[in-house]
């Protein structure tokens, strides 16, 4: 009888531990600073292949389908090495492991954002569009301003706070020369400890229009990673 009472004890513990890991988010599984296995597998990548960021995509309604639309890039460690190796290689240099910078492998996500077609005030339309003029575009930032306080307290948005914002135009030579769109106006770094699956990035312009349903669509920019994009980050 307490053998029986002792199994079922474990048993029901056992549950609940994998119910409590279940419940848990899935984050990005990197090290602090990636290993010199990784760093040697990123140079081989810029070495004889094409690295690229891995897209974000515009958050989806449906949990079962991805949105096309990509909102942004995101560069991890591994990937920003990867491109270092890759602008070495294609000026005919040697890149090794000693060229790898502190700054190349800190442990934060650049986090690139678009600011897409179109807008009245940008252009309406591809031929006459440009993001750059008026710049006034902001990243959200839960409680810190007025845009969290109306529209993400409705919308159950999770933001994490950046490290730092730099217009993009400033961060192309930490982002292997180039960037994947001609539209990417901001770059955020985030801790990559504490990006998890149902994180938001949200771009946003600082002059928003009230309207009757809250801000006009047009006037933000909200890409979240998902699980799948967890599991293929490195």
């Amino acid at each position: 009888m307490r053998s029986t009472c002792r199994r079922a004890l474990v048993a029901c513990a056992l549950t609940a531990a994998i119910a409590l890991l279940a419940a848990r988010p899935l984050r990005a599984q990197l090290t602090a600073t990636p290993s010199p296995q990784d760093v040697r597998a990123a140079i081989a990548w810029g070495n004889s292949g094409e690295p690229a960021p891995y897209p974000l995509h515009h958050r989806s309604y449906d949990p079962a389908k991805e949105n096309s639309v990509i909102v942004g890039v995101v560069y991890t460690p591994f990937v920003r090495v990867a491109l270092a190796a890759k602008q070495a290689h294609d000026a005919f240099r040697d890149f090794g492991e000693e060229d790898v910078t502190p700054s190349i492998v800190e442990p934060l996500a650049y986090v690139a954002l678009r600011w897409y077609c179109c807008d009245p005030d940008h252009g309406q339309d591809l031929e006459h569009f440009h993001p750059f003029t008026p710049f006034d575009y902001k990243i959200a930032v839960a409680g810190q301003d007025r845009f969290t306080e109306s529209y993400l307290r409705l919308d159950g948005l999770r933001l994490l706070p950046p490290v730092w914002v730099k217009r993009a135009a400033s961060m192309r030579s930490r982002l292997g020369g180039s960037l994947p769109y001609d539209d990417i106006v901001l770059v955020a770094a985030y801790p990559m400890a504490d990006i998890s699956a149902g994180t938001d990035f949200v771009i946003y312009r600082d002059d928003l229009t009230p309207s009757a349903s809250g801000f006009a669509a047009r006037e933000i920019r909200d890409g979240r990673v998902t699980a799948a994009d967890l599991a293929t980050w490195r």
